[in-house]
C-alpha cells in the first residue's frame, strides 16, 4: 500500500500544474512535460494505462491525447504510440486511471464535488465519449452531441436513483473548452444541487440528488479518458485531449475554476455575489500569474472601489504575494453589501499594475433562498408552501404577501394584518408562509423582513407565477420502475399494458427526466393494452373551475397503428371513455398534447366529483379484431380551467388571445385594402450576376457556376443529394449536415449595394431552429447571413446590421416552394453607413429599414457557405434552388424577374384579417369583426 501511494504521489508531482493549489483539492493535474515526450505506460493499477505523448496544451505548456479506441478492456494492451502531430497508430486503450487502488471513493464526499477540465474532443468521434468516470457514481461524457453528467446517489442498477443533465455541444469540436460539473448536497438559491458548465457558463441544472446520505456506492476506480467499471475494467474512452484537470471536494463557484490563467487575481471567497456572509468573513483569492504583491480595496459603493487609486481612503494597503487574504477591521454591518477589489503589482514589469475586478458580497441579515424561486414558475394553485432560509441573528419574521407589486415593496408592518399585504409577525424557527389558494396563472409577490433586537433588515420583493393547471401526474417523484408499478398498473388482454419508468436518456420524457412507458400488443384476439392508476380517495375534478384533462403522448418508429383511448371511472364504477381522433395519433413519434373535454365524461354518467380510476390505453377494451403492437410514452397528466386555444377562438382574433379587441383592429388597419395581385417581372441585368447556383444534378457532386465567372461550388461533404424535382429542373437536398463552400473572392469590387435570391423549401425539421441557408464573413467577423426562418419563426437578413421578418407560418414553409430576394441598396440617404435592407417573399415586400454597414472591408476574401453558417452549424434542412447574387440592388420587377424568368407572378393575399374571404381586406371584414367586437371565446 505504501509502494503505491508512493507511485500516485509521484504521478501528481509529475503531472500537478504550477499553479496555486486549493485547500479542497483532492486531485490536480496539469499533464506538464515537454512537447512530443512520451509518458511511460503503467500496466498495474497505480496510474496511467497508456503510453501518451505531450502536446500542445489550452495553456501555456503541454498535455496529452487520448485517442477514443476501444480495443481492449485491461492494462497490458498499450501499443499505442503517438507523433507530435496528433496522430496514433496500433492498438490503443488510452485513458488515465487516478487511484486505482480504490483509495478515492466520491461516495465519501457528502458535502460537494467538483470535477473540471480543458478538453477538445475531435468531431469524428462516435459513441459513449467518456471525460471522467466512477462508474456511474459521478461521471461526463459525450453522447451524440450531447455533453451528459451523470450523479448517483443511491443502490440499484444503473438507470435507478441516479440524476443527469445534459447539454447541446453541436459547434464545439475540435476547440478548446472549459467543462465543469459541480454537485453539493445543499441546493443554491434556485434549488439546483447538480451543475453543468461549458466556459464558466452555466448551461444545464437540476434538483437531483435528495438524498446525500444514500451513497452508498462502492468505490471503483476514478478514471480520466474512460468509463472505470466496478471490475476495474474500462471503455467508452475520451477521443480528443484534456488538459488541467481537477478533482475538488466541494461545490466551486465558477469564479474558481480551472478555466486559464491570468494577470489578474481571480477565485475571490467569499465568491462574488455570495449572500449572508458572516460579519468576521475574511477575504481570500488567487493572485495572477506575474503578482509579486497585491493592492487591496474594500469599501461599500461599487463606484468608489471601483474608481479607488492609493490615495484613496478604499485603498487598504499592499499584500506580499503570499498573503492574498484580507480581513476587515470590526464586524461588518448586517444586509449591507460591501465591495472588494485585488490589484496585482509587479514592479518589475511594465504591464503592472493589473487592475482586478471589482468582487461583492451582501453580509448576512436578509432573508434568502426563496422557495418557490425568485421568477419561478408553474407554483400549485393549491398547497404552496412558501419558504425562506433565515438571516444571519433574526429573531423573527415579518411576512408581505399580494398579487401587486408596489402592494408589498410599499409595505411596512403598520399596515393592518391580514387584510393587506402585511400578514403578520412569525417566530424564528416558523420561516414559511401558507398563501391558500391562488389564482390560475396569476403572478404573486412576496417580501420577508428580517427582525432582530438591534435592527430590521428589509428583505427583498420576490415573485412567483402559478401554473394555469393542476398537476394530476408528471411520472418525476418515481425512483424506479417498481415504484412506478405501486401506483400506475398495467392492464391487457395479452402480455401488453406493462408499464415501465422512462429515464432519459434512453427513455424520453416531456417534462423533466422521466415519463411512463406503456407496451401495447394487441395480436392474435388480444384487443386492448392500458395503465391505470386508482386513487387512494376519490378526486374532484370539477373543483376551482377545472373542466378539460390534457396529457402529452408520444410513439416510437415501429409502432404499429391502433386506437389511442382515455376512460374515467367513478367511486361507484360508472365508466366512459374517449378516443383519440386520429386513430394513427400512436405512430408520432414527436411529443403531443391531447386536450379532453371532462363535460363528455359528465354526460355519460361519471361523477367528476368523485373520480376514482383514470385509465390511459392503446387498443378496444370491447373490440374483437386484432390492432397493433408498439410502445406508447405518456408525461405530464393535467388538468386545466377554460383556456384560450386557437382552434377555438372567435372570429376575428387574430393574435392568439381569445378576445377580438383593439390589437385585432390594429392588425386588420395594418393590411387595409390588401389583396391578391400580380406582379410583372422585369428581366435582370445579367452581366452583373457574380453568381448563379442552378443547383441541377450534379454527377461529379459539385455545383457548377452559371454566371460565367467560374465560381464552382464545392460540397461539404461530398457528394451530397441531388433532386430532379426541383423549382425548376434539378434542385440540391440539404440534410443538416450539406454544406456548399463557395470561393472567397466572388466580391472582388463589390463595395455597395447587394442582391441574393433562391427558391427555398423548408424540410421536416426544420421547425423551432435556425435555418441557415447562406453566411459569409470570417471566424472573427460574421458579417452577413441569411436564416428562413429562425428558431424564432422569422426571416432573418444580416449585412452587419439586420432587419427581421417575422411571423413566418409553418404551413407556408414547409416541403412548399418560395422565392426570396434579400437586398442591400446603398441609396444616398447622407450618411455612407446608412443603406436599406429590403426582403422580399414571391415577389412581395415584406420588409425594409435603414440599415447596413459599406461591404468591401468585410466581404473580400470572406469565407462563404450556402446551407450553414461559416462553422459548418445550424445545417439547413431542406431544398434550395437557383441561388443568385448580383452586385447591385434590384427593382421589384426585376426580383420577379429573377424568380419566372421575366414572366408574371401571381401574389396571393396571405392575411389573417380576410374575414369573409374575399380576397381583399375591406369593410366586409371589418362588419365580421364588429360581430364579435369583445367576445371571448374559451374552451371549453
Amino acid at each position: 500500500m505504501v509502494k503505491k501511494a508512493i507511485c500516485l504521489m509521484s504521478l501528481i508531482l509529475a503531472m500537478t500544474i504550477a499553479a496555486p493549489v486549493l485547500p479542497d483539492t483532492i486531485l490536480q493535474f496539469g499533464f506538464e512535460g515537454t512537447v512530443g515526450e512520451d509518458l511511460p505506460a503503467m500496466n498495474d493499477d497505480t496510474g496511467i494505462w497508456g503510453p501518451f505523448t505531450h502536446h500542445e496544451g489550452a495553456n501555456p505548456g503541454a498535455t496529452i491525447k487520448y485517442d477514443g479506441d476501444t480495443a481492449a478492456d485491461s492494462p497490458g494492451s498499450t501499443s499505442a504510440k503517438f507523433t507530435t502531430d496528433g496522430t496514433a497508430t496500433g492498438n490503443s486503450d488510452t485513458f488515465l486511471l487516478l487511484a486505482g487502488t480504490q483509495d478515492i471513493d466520491l461516495g465519501s464526499y457528502t458535502a460537494g464535488l467538483t470535477v473540471e477540465a480543458l478538453i477538445k474532443a475531435n468531431s469524428t468521434g462516435t459513441g459513449y465519449r467518456c471525460v471522467f468516470s466512477e462508474e456511474i457514481m459521478f461521471k461526463m461524457y459525450l453522447s451524440a452531441d450531447m455533453l451528459c453528467v451523470d450523479r448517483k446517489w443511491g443502490p440499484g442498477k444503473w438507470n435507478e436513483n441516479f440524476t443527469q443533465i445534459t447539454a447541446d455541444f453541436t459547434g464545439l469540436y475540435d476547440q478548446w473548452h472549459h467543462v465543469a460539473a459541480v454537485w453539493s448536497s445543499i441546493p443554491d438559491g434556485n434549488g439546483k444541487r447538480l451543475k453543468l458548465y461549458i466556459d464558466g457558463e452555466e448551461v444545464a441544472g437540476i434538483e437531483g440528488n435528495p438524498d446525500p446520505t444514500q451513497n452508498a456506492i462502492p468505490a471503483s476506480g476514478f478514471a480520466v479518458g474512460g468509463y472505470m467499471r466496478s471490475s476495474g475494467t474500462s471503455y467508452q474512452y475520451w477521443d480528443g485531449y484534456i488538459d488541467d484537470f481537477r478533482l475538488s471536494d466541494v461545490a466551486l463557484d465558477p469564479s474558481e475554476f480551472l478555466i486559464a490563467a491570468s494577470e489578474t487575481a481571480r477565485r475571490p471567497r467569499p465568491t462574488d455575489g455570495a449572500r449572508n456572509v458572516p460579519t468576521d468573513v475574511v477575504l481570500n483569492w488567487a493572485p495572477g500569474i506575474a503578482a509579486a504583491s497585491h493592492n487591496v480595496y474594500f469599501g461599500n459603493s461599487f463606484d468608489d472601489v471601483n474608481q479607488a487609486a492609493d490615495a484613496s481612503p478604499e485603498f487598504k494597503g499592499n499584500q506580499p504575494l503570499d498573503a492574498n487574504s484580507y480581513s476587515p477591521p470590526g464586524d461588518l454591518e448586517l444586509g449591507l453589501t460591501y465591495y472588494w477589489r485585488i490589484d496585482e503589482v509587479n514592479d518589475a514589469n511594465a504591464d503592472s499594475p493589473w487592475k482586478g475586478a471589482v468582487w461583492s458580497f451582501t453580509v448576512g441579515g436578509k432573508a434568502y433562498n426563496p422557495d418557490p424561486e425568485d421568477g419561478g414558475e408553474n407554483v400549485p394553485i393549491m398547497g404552496a408552501v412558501l419558504t425562506w432560509a433565515t438571516g444571519l441573528q433574526a429573531s423573527s419574521h415579518d411576512v408581505y404577501f399580494s398579487s401587486g407589486f408596489d402592494d408589498v415593496n410599499d409595505a411596512d408592518n403598520s399596515l393592518p394584518v391580514g387584510t393587506s399585504a402585511y400578514k403578520g409577525n412569525q417566530p424564528i424557527d416558523a420561516n414559511s408562509y401558507e398563501p391558500g389558494l391562488l389564482d390560475f396563472g396569476a403572478t404573486y409577490y412576496w417580501r420577508i423582513d428580517e427582525v432582530s433586537a438591534e435592527k430590521t433588515i428589509r428583505g427583498d420583493v420576490w415573485s412567483f407565477t402559478v401554473a394555469d393547471y393542476l398537476l394530476v401526474e408528471d411520472f418525476e417523484s418515481y425512483e424506479s420502475s417498481t415504484d412506478l408499478e405501486a401506483v400506475w398498473q398495467g392492464f391487457g388482454s395479452a402480455e401488453g399494458g406493462y408499464v415501465n419508468l422512462s429515464v432519459e436518456p434512453p427513455g424520453r420524457a416531456h417534462g423533466g427526466q422521466q415519463s411512463m412507458e406503456v407496451e401495447y400488443w394487441n395480436l392474435l384476439g388480444f384487443t386492448y393494452a392500458d395503465a391505470a392508476r386508482t386513487f387512494d380517495d376519490p378526486q374532484d375534478w370539477t373543483a376551482v373551475g377545472i373542466k378539460s384533462l390534457e396529457l402529452s403522448f408520444a410513439g416510437i418508429t415501429g409502432n404499429e397503428p391502433d386506437q389511442l383511448y382515455l376512460i374515467l371511472e367513478d367511486d361507484t364504477g360508472n365508466s366512459a371513455t374517449v378516443n383519440h381522433d386520429d386513430p394513427n395519433s400512436v405512430l408520432n413519434t414527436d411529443w403531443q398534447q391531447w386536450a379532453v373535454d371532462l363535460g363528455i365524461f359528465a354526460d355519460a354518467g361519471v361523477d367528476l366529483t368523485a373520480v376514482k380510476k383514470v385509465f390511459i390505453g392503446v387498443g378496444d377494451r370491447n373490440g374483437s379484431a386484432d390492432g397493433g403492437k408498439g410502445f406508447l410514452y405518456v408525461d405530464d397528466i393535467r388538468l386545466y380551467p377554460p383556456r384560450c386555444l386557437s382552434d377555438y377562438a372567435p372570429t376575428g382574433d387574430m393574435n392568439g388571445d381569445c378576445t377580438v379587441d383593439f390589437e385585432d383592429f390594429d392588425a386588420m388597419a395594418n393590411d387595409w385594402l390588401e389583396s391578391s395581385y400580380t406582379l410583372e417581372g422585369v428581366a435582370p441585368n445579367n452581366n452583373r450576376l457574380m453568381l448563379w447556383y442552378t443547383f441541377d444534378v450534379s454527377a461529379d457532386g459539385n455545383a457548377p457556376d452559371s454566371s460565367g465567372n467560374g465560381h464552382l461550388g464545392i460540397l461539404d461533404p461530398p457528394p451530397g443529394v441531388w433532386d430532379p424535382n426541383g423549382y425548376k429542373d434539378g434542385c440540391l437536398v440539404f440534410d443538416d449536415d450539406t454544406a456548399v463552400i463557395a470561393p472567397n473572392d466572388i466580391f472582388t469590387g463589390t463595395e455597395t449595394s447587394l442582391t441574393i435570391s433562391a427558391w427555398v423549401s423548408g424540410g421536416i425539421g426544420t421547425v423551432g431552429r435556425d435555418n441557415t441557408i447562406l453566411e459569409i464573413g470570417t471566424e472573427n467577423d460574421m458579417f452577413l447571413r441569411i436564416d428562413v426562418p429562425d428558431d424564432n419563426g422569422d426571416v432573418y437578413w444580416k449585412v452587419g446590421d439586420s432587419l427581421v421578418w417575422g411571423d413566418v407560418e409553418t404551413a407556408e414553409w414547409l416541403d412548399l416552394w418560395n422565392h426570396y430576394a434579400f437586398v442591400k441598396d446603398a441609396m444616398d440617404l447622407g450618411d455612407p453607413n446608412d443603406d436599406v435592407l429590403r426582403i422580399y417573399c414571391n415577389g412581395r415586400l415584406v420588409a425594409e429599414e435603414v440599415a447596413g454597414e459599406p461591404l468591401a472591408a468585410h466581404l473580400v476574401g470572406a469565407d462563404f457557405k450556402v446551407g450553414s453558417q461559416i462553422t459548418h452549424s445550424n445545417d439547413f434542412i431542406g431544398r434550395i434552388d437557383d441561388l443568385r447574387v448580383y452586385d447591385y440592388a434590384l427593382s421589384q420587377g426585376e426580383i420577379v424577374g429573377t424568380a419566372v424568368e421575366g414572366n408574371s407572378l401571381f401574389v396571393p393575399l396571405r392575411s389573417d384579417a380576410n374575414l369573409n374571404d374575399d380576397d381583399e381586406i375591406n369593410f366586409q371584414d371589418l362588419a365580421v369583426m364588429v360581430d364579435n367586437w369583445l367576445i371571448e371565446q374559451l374552451w371549453p
